[in-house]
């Protein structure tokens, strides 16, 4: 039978107590890998996970390689994944399309991003510019893919075999391409990894809802029934609709 297990999506890491979508509190974090450890969770990179013959696996990854995540290397038991937007390593996280409340940071430079893969890292595509897929022509996203992948290549010497779609947004064509350059995609749909998920769109749990008392709390280390994940795709719709909301106000 095929493993069963969590892949855990964060972004940035703030030094404050309060979370955000995209950067989850250093101290909650903490909090919460104690809680991790305490259950017997062991984490893996997407490398590795497969091949562990440790049951209560987790992977943990960080999309948009933001260099606040720098700030908990060093609390988390195992390496983790990065997922890197190549046209802004280095760079202010300010791609067009990125909303206004999201938190400003500088993201790894690729100095940093090869010591982490020294250290065991696994090293993701994450698109080239983090467009919305469903506004890109088919030639744009197949660049974007096939692009990110070879300057990861190119700078770490090493195969890219994984890439996380944009905003989450995994149109069929962009699935098409990712499989067919034998890469495993992974979306922001809510579940665990099981047999039946088709490898060019695994599903992720976002950290965001891990590290806050409620109902996922405990999904690192314990599977969520089919209720649960409905529940938590119909707080996420209602979420996004008030993030829009706000935004058109503004």
């Amino acid at each position: 039978m095929m493993k069963v297990y969590p892949v855990i999506t964060a972004h940035g890491i703030s030094d404050t107590d309060c979370n955000s979508p995209t950067h989850v509190s250093l101290i909650k974090l903490q909090a919460w890998l104690q809680d991790c450890i305490r259950n017997q969770v062991h984490f893996e990179t997407l490398e590795t996970v497969k091949s562990s013959e440790i049951k209560s696996a987790a992977c943990l990854t960080f999309d948009d390689a933001l260099s606040s995540i720098l700030n908990v290397v060093e609390y988390l038991p195992s390496p983790g994944t990065i997922f890197v937007v190549t046209d802004y390593v280095g760079k202010l996280n300010r791609w067009n399309g990125q909303p206004s409340w999201v938190t400003e940071e500088i993201c790894l430079s690729w100095s940093q991003i090869k010591e982490l893969n020294l250290q065991g890292w696994c090293i993701g595509a994450h698109s080239c510019s983090h467009p919305d897929f469903n506004k890109c022509p088919t030639k744009q996203i197949r660049n974007e893919i096939e692009t990110s992948k070879k300057t990861i290549e190119d700078q770490i010497g090493q195969k890219c075999s994984h890439f996380a779609y944009p905003y989450g947004i995994a149109p069929r064509i962009a699935q098409e391409i990712v499989e067919e350059y034998k890469m495993v995609g992974y979306g922001t749909e809510p579940g665990w990894v099981g047999p039946r998920d088709p490898l060019k769109c695994l599903p992720r749990i976002d950290v965001y809802d891990l590290v806050r008392s409620g109902m996922a709390s405990d999904w690192a280390w314990s599977e969520p029934g089919q209720m649960d994940l409905q529940i938590m795709k119909y707080k996420r719709w209602v979420g996004s609709g008030l993030r829009n909301i706000r935004r058109i106000a503004s």
